[in-house]
Formats: C-alpha cells, structure tokens, sequence
C-alpha cells in the first residue's frame, strides 16, 4: 500500500508539472512566454516582462480597440492612477480614440499589462486647408487617410480646426484619427525634413524656414507656433533625437506601420536609438542672415512684426528580434475615432495572435 501511494503522488506531481508547462500564453490567458521567442510569426508572444527593470516597458503605436486599450496586440489596463497626457497637457482617459498614435509607459504583472504613463500625440493640429484636388492640408502637410483604420472618413470642411494623428510613409503622411477641436489659434506640424533633387530643404510641401539651423535631411522634427494677421508665426522648435522614457524604460515594442501592413517589433533602447537616426543624413548649412524671418507659410511679414523671439527645444530626448508581422483587418473593434466608453470592456474580439 505504502509503494501504492508514493507511485501515485508521483505520477501527480509530473502531470501538474506539465499542465503549469502548457499554460503559456494558450487559450487568450494573457501570459506571454519567458523564452527568446519575442513576436515571431505572429504569436503575439513577447518575452516575460514582470519587474523588467525599474521602469517598465515602452509600447508605441497605434490604438486599435478598447477594452482597456489596444496597441501592438498587447491589451494595457488604465486607471485614475494612470498619468495621461495629451500634446504635453493632462488629460483623461476619455479623450483617448480608437487610431490615436501612443507612447505607452507600462509595466507586465501576472500576465496583465498596467499603464503608468500614456502620451498622445498629434502629429498635426491647425486649420483644415482643401486642396485642388480635394484633399486636405495643414501647413502644407497633406492629409491621406489611412486606408486600415475602421470606420469612415469624417466630414471635413474648410478652416474646420482638427487635431490629426497619424505617421509618415515614404514622406507621405497617413491619417489614423481626425478630431475636432476647440480653436485656440496655435498650429503644430511634425513631418519629416526632405532635401529636394534641387537642393531645397522643405517640410511639409513648404520652404523650411530659416530658423531651422541644425537641421538633418529625413529627420522627423516639429514645428510650432500661432497664427496672426501677419502670417503663421513659428515661435517653438522641436527636435525629436531621444526616445521616450529614455530614463525609465529598459525594454520597447514598436509599431512599423505602413498603407500595407502594421508589424510589432521589440528593441533594446541603445538599438532602438539608433532607428531615429537618419541614415546618410546630409546637414544643412547654418545660414548667417540677420534677417531671419520666425513666419512659416506665408509671404514675409511686415518689417515691425519680425523680432519676436521663438524658442528652440529639444527632448533631452534595436537589435531588432523578428516582428509580430500581421495583416491589417485583424483588429476590428471600434470605429473610426471611437472614444473609450469606460475602463471596462467594451466587446469586440482582440487582435490576432493573443
């Protein structure tokens, strides 16, 4: 009897063994495998995050569901305790939309993923412009919609004052969410610098202006300022040559986003510093003019109106593993520019691979 029962506690502990083995991420458990199988073949794996350093990981992307929100394939819970901001201002969480482009600042604890920061960011924010053709600008930037975020495209009229979030892709920028908003006479453009075949520097279809000293042909910066009788005066310069949460993440997964295909891809920090660095850069000449004008996409000014200082700033601030590749379509809940209900779940199936 004795043998009896030491065989039969045996034989339990070696099925518990296995059953705890193939718990891993089966079934939409939510847990993600400890292995270096970070993303391959669109699993939606990514390896264990629990306590990943002091600060946590950085998702970056796009929205694409709620329930808490979506990025990346990866559902991130938000609470009241969740520091949400919104182009640099504190904000709710029912300000965040289905297609907004996020830095999420988070953390991974038994499988659930728990956001301590959020960041939207518009990439465009001004008065709508039609084109000949009618589509649309702001500050020169034209405006194509994203041709994989659900939903339709919102009625648009000119001057309408919007903010837009969205990404660049071949120097073309695609629209992932168009929003109203209150307007309080400021613009913003970040967009790529591009170095014409005849030598001209321009940022959004527009000369880019002289006050631009250090500058790189295809880096990303931003541009921002305030609209006057005179014309779009530029009073802040952005450039954009650290990552987010430099100091605080060890780890980020980052969306590669394109008309085609949207790819998840995980990388270090040293590496994934070296992926917003302009390959074969050519730096623009400093120009040596007192004359410098602070308008952007207008004729010059009036002579009376040109002193106004701006402010120039910058943020401070991947051996990449292989990308969680998918199809688009394959994260179909919420619409164009849905906002998020509520923190619990609002219904929909999650994206692929979880």
């Amino acid at each position: 009897m004795t043998k009896l029962i030491a065989a039969l506690v045996i034989f339990i502990t070696c099925v518990s063994l296995l059953w705890a083995h193939d718990d891993r991420g089966i079934g939409g458990t939510g847990k993600y495998s400890d292995s270096d199988e970070r993303g391959m073949g669109g699993t939606g794996k990514y390896a264990n995050s629990d306590d990943r350093g002091i600060g946590g990981t950085a998702v970056i992307g796009t929205i694409t569901a709620f329930g808490s929100i979506w990025v990346n394939g990866l559902e991130i819970e938000f609470s009241h305790d969740t520091d949400i901001k919104m182009d640099g201002q504190n904000t709710k969480g029912s300000s965040l939309r289905v297609g907004q482009q996020v830095q999420v600042l988070a953390s991974q604890k038994s499988g659930t993923w728990q956001a301590k920061t959020i960041l939207i960011d518009h990439s465009l924010v001004g008065r709508l412009k039609q084109n000949a053709d009618q589509t649309w600008n702001i500050q020169g930037v034209n405006i194509m919609k994203d041709p994989n975020i659900p939903g339709s495209w919102p009625k648009l009229t000119q001057d309408d004052y919007v903010k837009v979030s969205g990404y660049f892709d071949s120097n073309v920028f695609y629209a992932t969410d168009i929003v109203a908003a209150n307007d309080d006479n400021t613009w913003k453009v970040s967009a790529p610098i591009v170095l014409s075949k005849n030598d001209k520097w321009t940022i959004g279809n527009n000369a880019l202006p002289a006050d631009v000293l250090d500058a790189k042909s295809g880096e990303i910066i931003t541009l921002a300022g305030v609209y006057t009788e005179y014309g779009n005066r530029l009073t802040r310069i952005y450039y954009h040559r650290d990552i987010p949460f430099s100091n605080q993440s060890t780890h980020y997964i980052v969306e590669k986003r394109s008309p085609q295909f949207s790819e998840s891809v995980e990388y270090s920090p040293s590496t994934f510093r070296k992926t917003i660095e302009p390959q074969n850069a050519i730096k623009r000449e400093q120009l040596d003019t007192p004359s410098r004008s602070s308008f952007f996409n207008e004729a010059t000014p009036q002579q009376n109106d040109r002193s106004n200082p701006f402010e120039q700033w910058s943020n401070g601030g991947f051996s990449p593993s292989q990308g969680n590749r998918d199809p688009f379509g394959q994260s179909p809940n919420g619409t164009f520019g849905d906002h998020s209900p509520s923190r619990s779940h609002s219904g929909g199936q999650p994206p692929r691979g979880r």
